[in-house]
């Protein structure tokens, strides 16, 4: 029994020490990972990020009118949620290189004041689907933490045609 025990305790610890830090939380930013907090997992081949969070824009008409509080401006309150799947293409000791494909639904609601500070009956809720691909490229900043930089290209829902904008995020992997 004794024995039985001991052996119980090393493979745990074994289990436990390994250096395979698969697990990542943190913040992205972009059109195909989401903005905002996210939970990631990478294994030797493949791994999947998921991301959401919400923000609040004022917009002025204009610019100089930015103090002038007697004109119609702008509010937007709008939230996004993502899901990315990655596969390595190549895994370095520590950095990796990888494809993406991914989609973000983003949410936005405009909010139009008019002088009065009511309401205007025209206000709108917005939903757009991005869908895209593009390559990665991951590296520690520290031994936890992790920059990813990615450059996919997207459909946004809005437009005809293809962009290309890159993203980038910030991770902090454990076991």
């Amino acid at each position: 029994m004794k024995k039985i025990f001991l052996i119980m305790i090393l493979v745990t610890s074994f289990i436990l020490s390994a250096d395979d830090l698969t697990h990542a939380i943190g913040m992205s930013a972009g059109y195909i990972s989401g903005s905002g907090i996210s939970y990631r997992q990478m294994n030797e081949k493949s791994g999947y990020q998921i991301a959401g969070g919400a923000y609040y824009n004022y917009e002025p008409e204009d610019e100089e009118d930015e103090f002038n509080y007697d004109i119609e401006e702008n509010k937007y309150l709008g939230w996004n949620i993502s899901g990315t799947y990655y596969y390595i293409l190549k895994n370095w000791q520590t950095s990796r290189f990888y494809l993406l494909a991914g989609t973000t639904i983003f949410d936005v609601y405009d909010i139009t004041q008019n002088e009065f500070g009511d309401f205007e009956e025209e206000n709108e809720d917005k939903t757009y689907i991005n869908v895209g691909i593009g390559i990665g490229l991951e590296f520690p900043l520290t031994k936890y933490l992790h920059m990813s930089v990615e450059w996919p290209w997207y459909y946004d829902g809005k437009s005809e045609f293809l962009k290309f904008i890159p993203q980038a995020g910030v991770h902090y992997y454990f076991k």
